[in-house]
């Protein structure tokens, strides 16, 4: 079941305590499928933070749109969003099939820049032309550029090179300090990536 989603097997390998999300239609806008509304997910997701030290929020395209909105919702500690969607308006326009007509924005909602540390990634390829943009218009930091990767394909670069892996695990240590981790930008040596 777990490898349904994008970092399931990656989560469960590294024995990090998660919950796997999924909304098929909406963007999140109407909530968490299986959880609830707005309301009932947000209240579902503060339910954690007794039990764990940090809250993360992680997704990849369209699962960054919901990393992002609840992430900033909730607020959560850290958000990571791969190859995020602000606006799927402005994606509806470039990839209607995948938008089905909405246009859902979060620009409103990160009017006043993030509440949570956020680390974004995206790639260099054509089809990532929407990715930075979305950065920009959500105040985020300068995201990790991952040269060479399609929008669907940075998640992938990240795990194989274990960047994922390491930046999951860092924040799983409650002394670990944020500002260790600086992601603006992702340097290939090779075939090999290296965080600085």
């Amino acid at each position: 079941e777990q490898r349904k989603y994008d970092f399931g097997g990656t989560l469960g390998r590294l024995g990090v305590p998660h919950v796997l999300c999924r909304d098929e239609n909406h963007w999140y806008h109407q909530g968490i499928t299986g959880i609830g509304d707005h309301a009932a997910s947000c209240s579902y997701i503060r339910s954690l933070r007794p039990r764990y030290p940090k809250l993360i929020t992680l997704g990849t395209s369209y699962g960054s749109h919901g990393a992002l909105l609840f992430g900033q919702l909730v607020p959560v500690d850290v958000i990571i969003a791969i190859s995020p969607i602000a606006d799927v308006g402005l994606w509806s326009a470039q990839w209607p099939q995948e938008s089905r007509g909405l246009t859902y924005s979060l620009e409103s909602l990160f009017s006043d820049g993030p509440i949570p540390l956020v680390h974004a990634f995206v790639g260099t390829e054509p089809d990532t032309i929407l990715d930075r943009p979305s950065c920009e218009m959500l105040h985020l930091p300068p995201p990790g550029i991952v040269e060479g990767a399609t929008h669907g394909g940075v998640g992938l670069r990240l795990r194989d090179a274990g960047i994922l892996d390491r930046l999951i695990l860092a924040y799983q240590h409650t002394d670990f300090s944020p500002e260790r981790i600086n992601c603006a930008h992702i340097f290939k040596y090779n075939n090999d990536f290296s965080l600085c």
